[in-house]
């Protein structure tokens, strides 16, 4: 999987959208995001409409490296910004999905397969098990008896995830991997705020949220060039979950 192949998939879902529609709408409902407040709605989508643009660019670079003509996809990419351009959120969207042709997903199609693979795809299944166990963890703070810095600690990984999570569509693993990289940091540099949590149901819930995000990550290190990052990645993480193992 890489970038050429992640605007295709957006597109092709995003062209079987009802013509009637909101563009904000279906971008939202790509997203799963259909029943957020309109203005976090607009924000998210335009966030993950900016990162579908600096996807689109990113593709440009690597098929300017690759000695095919310009023109033949030079044209269908600033299509792609036309379709994805954060103006259009309050039109219909058969005025949207007029930019999506057969011929842009043909050409998103060929650079998918000249461009190398940047990791394998994740299985739905996984990210639905990591979005629970947020969910789980949220849950728990709601009504949480632990300090106030413990919680922040906790509440603001669970929202790196959460944003790696909305954004996976777009950029793929990467938001993932830093997400994890996140919590490694955290595990080595504040471990005396962590040890406040000692034998809490948040500390086990917490680990156990660490270990599907390194899961989900190393499901996506199969592919390609970024295997050994990802994996080194992956070993640092079992790492900090030994140290989250004293914590229970």
């Amino acid at each position: 999987m890489n970038s050429a192949y992640r605007i295709r998939s957006v597109l092709k879902q995003a062209q079987s959208a009802t013509d009637t529609k909101a563009a904000v709408d279906v971008w939202a409902d790509i997203l799963g995001i259909g029943n957020l407040e309109k203005e976090k709605k607009q924000f998210a989508v335009s966030r993950f409409l900016s990162d579908l643009h600096d996807e689109v660019e990113l593709v440009r670079e690597q098929m300017g490296k690759t000695g095919f003509t310009e023109g033949l996809y030079t044209n269908t990419l600033a299509r792609c910004n036309t379709t994805l351009a954060v103006q259009h959120l309050t039109s219909q969207w058969s005025q949207v999905k007029k930019y999506i042709t057969s011929e842009m997903l043909i050409v998103l199609g060929f650079c998918s397969e000249i461009l190398p693979s940047e990791e394998a795809e994740i299985d739905r299944d996984k990210l639905q098990e990591l979005a629970n166990v947020i969910k789980e963890l949220r849950d728990m703070l709601a009504d949480s008896g632990l300090g106030i810095s413990a919680r922040r600690i906790i509440e603001k990984h669970i929202a790196k995830i959460e944003e790696a999570l909305g954004k996976y569509k777009a950029v793929g693993a990467r938001g993932l991997e830093d997400a994890l990289q996140s919590v490694i940091g955290e595990a080595i540099i504040n471990d005396t705020e962590l040890k406040a949590m000692k034998d809490t149901k948040e500390a086990s819930k917490f680990k156990e949220l660490i270990i599907k995000l390194k899961d989900v990550v190393v499901s996506a290190s199969s592919a390609n060039q970024h295997t050994d990052s990802l994996l080194g990645i992956a070993d640092k993480a079992n790492k900090a979950i030994g140290l989250l193992q004293s914590l229970n």
